[in-house]
């Protein structure tokens, strides 16, 4: 199954995701629903920003243009 095909029908099909974006830590695009355009910048911050949560506390989530309140996240790791 591609990234595609999981964001089509697993998230987007599921009735429970209203938006999907899968992308690389280096902010390559790699699948995304159809009713989302996130810039590469967009995707990059989000991505540098998994190590330190405090930016997104104070400015949100950026994505496709729209800004997303972050209210909480974990710094715990799975083994």
């Amino acid at each position: 199954m591609s990234w595609q095909n999981y964001v089509d029908q697993q998230l987007m099909g599921s009735g429970f995701v209203s938006k999907a974006v899968i992308a690389g830590h280096d902010g390559t695009l790699w699948a995304k629903s159809d009713n989302i355009e996130p810039s590469r910048e967009e995707l990059v911050k989000l991505a540098n920003s998994f190590t330190d949560q405090k930016g997104l506390a104070m400015t949100g989530v950026h994505m496709g243009g729209e800004k997303y309140f972050y209210l909480s996240g974990t710094d715990k790791r799975q083994a």
